[in-house]
């Protein structure tokens, strides 16, 4: 519901130190083009996916959580695609929260805030 109500919203990001949404990660592997992450699954929600956005030529990683038992615990990202920039590894942030201001409230400015932390390699 929120990726429907975001488009119209201007985007402002926070920077945070604390872990929100992202997995917990107990080991990190790296190519030129490619990262791959080792995470201890939760035993009360899994890690199905991580999804790469690009959003103002840095990319965010979103986790994406199911209530379902996963037993992949590897999860590789490719960025050879043109589209991510060349120096991906210093622009890579995990998305910690992620809200939007009341789009039933007219008088509110349409704000979409992006709590980030950077991904440090």
């Amino acid at each position: 519901m929120l990726a429907l109500l975001t488009g119209c919203y201007a985007k402002q990001f926070k920077d945070v130190s604390k872990v929100g949404l992202s997995p917990h990660v107990v080991g990190m592997k790296t190519t030129d083009t490619t990262i791959t992450f080792h995470v201890l699954q939760d035993q009360s929600v899994w890690l199905a996916d991580i999804k790469p956005k690009i959003i103002e030529n840095k990319v965010y990683l979103s986790p994406l959580y199911i209530s379902s038992p996963v037993s992949v615990t590897n999860f590789t990202l490719d960025f050879s695609d043109p589209r991510y920039p060349k120096d991906w590894k210093q622009r890579l942030y995990w998305i910690e929260e992620d809200s939007i201001t009341s789009p039933l409230n007219p008088f509110l400015k349409r704000v979409q805030t992006i709590g980030r932390r950077r991904i440090e390699l």
